[in-house]
């Protein structure tokens, strides 16, 4: 059994977000393995997802010692800084983090936790209580001690976490690692086979998404400024959590609007977003969720966090960043959407270069380095040859091969006789619980080999491959003990293969990756 803890914070300053994320790596972590027990910690803010988290069917250890400041900084200040949460007293936080950790009575394997506020002082007294900690993190202001760091913002200034984690900390950045519902990549390859999921340029469905609170109230702004546009819209979906304060408004606002539907706290965003033909929202991960189904975006950021990635797929073309919630007016949004509906052309490029950031399945990637899924290695006998067969002729498989034809059965048999029959070539499959999810092959020449990899096409995009890379090396290492480095020739626009050679420890040499064995 692998015991997980969840350490983060929801409320109506903070948001929902980092609980939501947090959520959905669980999920995906207990259909990952069924052997996860997880359990979350979580401060008795006011506006807590304590009960939803219970909901989910995960259980809460409340901390609640801490939520005199939290409810004075509300009331005099309404909002406050988003990623300053002045009541966590770091040093009382990890004590009553530590004391539940020890009610729980047996060895945590991970400690997970996803909190503006926690940094390596907080880390380094939990560190003895724990075997391993992740930290996920999107402001790279702060050092932290912990063995896996997740950024899963878009950007492009992936050396910021270099002098903040230390040197053997494993950095998953980028929007490859972004973690999002599984439904949002299950409804782009829905989409995907539909061809539907590029938008073609006309709004005619809008949807409008500002977070569970939306305390700024930018819901009614975006309201306000749709009625007054020139759109003639077929549907207009309005999604709020039920911590929203202005419910009533945004009731009022839509009176007499046949083609408006107000939603809350639904879990089927993804339905109503793919629908869309414009999302008006924030930058935090619902830009992220965007980008998955293609949808083009009007941006307003609600909290400083949210800046730098609205500003960075800004700059790329993903959506239009307005600016910042108190500098934008309703004006200023229906100028906006009469520009695009004017230009159909830009909303269609949008989309496009959205599906191009995100593609769903940073959660699967980002579970998988977390379980260091235990992989077996065989050597493929001829009982296997149909699987191999289906394997090597996929289109996904071809694209990156030396040989990007359809091989015929009768090659593909004398091929494989030929392999097993020769000594100096080691065919192995991989496989995660009697699932096969790699082929390797390795071509020995005295004291180094040349390594041929693919992932199964059903495992592609999941992270795997450096995964089977390292465990067909170990499988070497073993069972080949003369072999000291291994060469693998790739493609430099196979940049999915490159990065997994380099991340299982392969240096590149001119046109070449090798891996020297110590």
């Amino acid at each position: 059994m692998i015991r997980i803890v969840f350490r983060a914070d929801a409320s109506f300053r903070i948001g929902s977000g980092h609980i939501n994320r947090c959520l959905t790596l669980a999920r995906t972590l207990v259909m990952s393995n069924g052997k996860v027990d997880i359990e979350f910690i979580c401060s008795n803010f006011p506006g807590n997802l304590s009960q939803f988290i219970s909901e989910k069917g995960f259980k809460v250890n409340v901390i609640d010692d801490f939520d005199s400041m939290e409810n004075k900084s509300i009331k005099e200040t309404g909002t406050g800084n988003y990623y300053q949460h002045e009541s966590l007293d770091i040093n009382q936080d990890a004590v009553e983090t530590i004391r539940i950790l020890k009610s729980l009575q047996q060895p945590i394997d991970w400690l997970i936790v996803d909190h503006y506020s926690i940094d390596a002082r907080w880390e380094i007294l939990l560190r003895e209580h724990v075997k391993y900690i992740m930290v996920v993190d999107d402001l790279a202001n702060r050092r932290h001690l912990c063995d896996i760091l997740l950024d899963q913002n878009y950007s492009t200034e992936y050396e910021r976490y270099d002098t903040l984690v230390p040197k053997d900390c494993l950095k998953l950045l980028g929007s490859r690692f972004a973690l999002i519902k599984p439904e949002f990549s299950f409804t782009r390859i829905r989409q995907m086979k539909s061809c539907e999921l590029i938008k073609q340029g006309l709004i005619k469905n809008v949807v409008i998404l500002f977070g569970g609170s939306d305390l700024s109230n930018e819901t009614c702004k975006a309201l306000e400024a749709i009625k007054q546009s020139d759109l003639a819209l077929n549907s207009l979906v309005i999604i709020v959590g039920k911590s929203n304060p202005n419910t009533e408004e945004i009731k009022n606002l839509i009176k007499g609007l046949e083609y408006a539907n107000l939603l809350i706290q639904i879990e089927n965003v993804y339905d109503y977003m793919a629908e869309a033909d414009l999302a008006i929202g924030a930058g935090g991960s619902t830009a992220l969720e965007r980008c998955c189904l293609g949808v083009p975006g009007l941006v307003i950021t609600t909290a400083e966090n949210q800046e730098y990635v609205a500003q960075t797929l800004a700059r790329k073309g993903a959506h239009l960043l307005l600016g910042e919630s108190s500098a934008v007016t309703v004006s200023t949004i229906k100028q906006s959407l009469n520009v695009l509906h004017r230009s159909p052309q830009l909303v269609n490029h949008m989309s496009q270069v959205a599906l191009k950031i995100v593609d769903g399945l940073g959660v699967f990637r980002v579970s998988n380095n977390i379980l260091n899924i235990r992989i077996s290695i065989k050597i493929a006998t001829l009982q296997d040859s149909e699987d191999l067969y289906r394997w090597r002729n996929s289109e996904r498989i071809r694209e990156f091969s030396f040989n990007t034809q359809i091989i015929s059965r009768r090659e593909h048999e004398k091929w494989l006789h030929s392999v097993i029959d020769d000594n100096q070539r080691v065919l192995l499959i991989a496989s995660n619980e009697s699932q096969p999810i790699g082929v390797l092959r390795y071509d020995l020449n005295g004291e180094s080999a040349i390594i041929s990899m693919y992932v199964v096409p059903e495992q592609i995009g999941k992270g795997l491959g450096s995964l089977i890379i390292k465990a067909g090396n170990e499988w070497i290492h073993d069972n080949l003990p003369h072999i000291n480095s291994i060469e693998a020739q790739i493609f430099q626009d196979n940049i999915p293969s490159i990065k997994a050679f380099e991340k299982a420890g392969f240096k590149a040499d001119c046109f070449s990756y090798f891996y020297r064995f110590k």
